[in-house]
């Protein structure tokens, strides 16, 4: 729950936040098997009158992909080998 006091607004004045947040302790199990729908909810008022609202967003069931670089050092031995064949080329083509 996140509670801010905006202070006061005029009338059309508008004043915007951005809440950012990050799902902890989630199994991957329950993404992946089905779609989860979750409810956004705000309330806001004074002493006179308040308002709510309300914004649904669900996320799709799919397989969470991996991150990371899992073949960092097949592509790392490449490199050092066609760096290596190229110098030696070289060399041999100049006679070295």
């Amino acid at each position: 729950m996140i509670t801010d006091n905006i202070g006061e607004l005029g009338v059309g004045q508008t004043q915007t936040y951005l809440v950012q947040g990050t799902i902890v302790n989630t199994p991957t199990t329950t993404l992946a098997s089905k779609n989860v729908c979750l409810i956004n909810y705000v309330w806001t008022g004074n002493n006179v009158t308040s308002d709510t609202d309300q914004a649904e967003y669900c996320i799709a069931a799919r397989s969470v992909p991996s991150t990371g670089a899992d073949d960092l050092m097949i592509k790392t031995v490449s490199i050092l080998l066609v760096a290596v064949s190229a110098v030696g080329l070289r060399k041999l083509a100049r006679g070295y």
